[in-house]
């Protein structure tokens, strides 16, 4: 179980060396999936020659990356705005990733979060995570509701998992005093 708590100047969580373990191997294939993403970017159009950088050429194929980008920018909006805000939605979950990467302790133990501004980026990028592992192992019903009672065999680590990452951001949120959707 993840334990949050907070002095004046720090948040504090411990984290038990399977879960480390469990989080980074998650995050780092997150950080990875967003960079093939933004491999795939291109120069080339008006558009990209406007803003001087690559965007994207088409929107994601990957459920994953659909899913997270769907909820920074909704489906309605026409393709070319979603395309060029794709890069910033993406650019900041990486830079979250990061921050929650380099502040969780290699092995096991203790995390200190002494600004604000890692704190809600735990909140964010553990968000996403939850919600980008949802999608990835078929279980986006646990997002909003608790898992079956009996639910199959094989889906019962990712609805533990989903489930694990909802308690350590609302016990994170709680602490903090922060809000999250998610």
């Amino acid at each position: 179980m993840i334990c949050w708590d907070r002095t004046d100047e720090l948040v504090i969580g411990t984290f038990l060396p399977v879960q480390v373990r469990w989080l980074r191997r998650q995050l780092c294939g997150f950080r990875d999936l967003i960079d093939w993403r933004a491999r795939q970017y291109r120069c080339g159009d008006l558009l990209h020659a406007f803003v001087g950088m690559p965007l994207p050429v088409a929107p994601p194929q990957e459920p994953m990356l659909r899913t997270l980008l769907a909820r920074y920018v909704p489906e309605f909006e026409p393709e070319p705005v979603r395309l060029w805000w794709e890069p910033d939605v993406l650019g900041r979950i990486r830079d979250g990733i990061e921050i929650v990467l380099a502040t969780l302790p290699e092995q096991g133990g203790v995390v200190l979060l002494d600004e604000p501004g890692k704190v809600r980026a735990w909140a964010g990028v553990l968000v996403d995570l939850r919600v980008a592992y949802a999608v990835k192992t078929g279980v986006v019903d646990a997002l909003d509701a608790p898992p079956p009672l009996e639910p199959p065999e094989h889906l019962e680590t990712p609805y533990f998992h989903v489930g694990w990452l909802r308690q350590v951001v609302d016990g994170l949120a709680r602490i903090a005093g922060l809000t999250t959707t998610g």
